[in-house]
């Protein structure tokens, strides 16, 4: 027998957890940390008090974070959402589990930048990104109106970068009562922006396309939720 259900339990200061109740079976144990690679043991019994789960640490990456306009480094940034403070720009991560890995750069008044995936996923040696460049962010502000042109109030609109699905890079936004909608942390390109429920086309044939430069703001982007 073998159920599917999702209980978290936290360590306790020893590194022991428990997991209760549970239902007679057996279950696949799923161990995960920030800075630790995932481990699945497979059809552990309920009832089970001497399991063991050794973790090994996830692979480090280092580089340096500097705005890209001056090259002055970035002194408050995160890191896939670790917060990073550094009078230099420098930081070593650790948190890439797989070579499949993308991480995301983000500061306050910049785009998004993203690295990976990784050809060597190692924690004893980190692997060098160089100099991380972070552009001045970009704003896209605009309205998401249906076929008749009236405001959708509380829509969702998003952005992606042309070319792709699906991007790790994609944001969204909520429409205010008058459909108003600002989507911000853009780095620099081309963007498809569209409802938010618009299906998964590479180009972008259920919204607008948008050119964003460096520390630019784009107004007046009327979306049609009709399309």
């Amino acid at each position: 027998m073998r159920t599917t259900q999702s209980i978290g339990a936290g360590p306790n200061g020893e590194g022991g957890f428990w997991i209760k109740p549970l239902d007679a079976g057996a279950y696949d144990v799923e161990a995960s940390g920030r800075r630790w690679m995932p481990v699945t043991i497979r059809s552990v019994a309920a009832g089970t008090h001497d399991l063991r789960i050794t973790l090994t640490p996830a692979g480090r990456a280092s580089g340096r974070v500097v705005d890209a306009a001056t090259g002055d480094p970035l002194r408050d940034f995160t890191v896939d959402g670790e917060r990073f403070e550094s009078s230099d720009g420098r930081f070593e991560y650790q948190g890439i589990r797989d070579q499949s890995n993308t991480i995301r750069f983000r500061a306050t008044g910049f785009g998004t930048e993203t690295r990976g995936p990784f050809t060597d996923v190692s924690s004893s040696v980190a692997t060098d990104l160089g100099t991380v460049r972070l552009q001045r962010e970009a704003r896209i502000r605009g309205r998401l109106v249906d076929s008749s042109g009236r405001p959708v109030s509380a829509g969702h609109v998003r952005a992606r970068p042309m070319g792709s699905a699906f991007s790790d890079r994609e944001t969204s936004a909520r429409c205010d009562a008058n459909g108003a909608f600002e989507l911000d942390r853009l780095s620099p390109d081309r963007w498809c922006v569209e409802p938010a429920a618009a299906g998964s086309a590479s180009e972008c044939p259920s919204g607008r396309v948008v050119e964003t430069r460096a520390g630019e703001v784009v107004e007046d982007v009327v979306i049609s939720a009709a399309r």
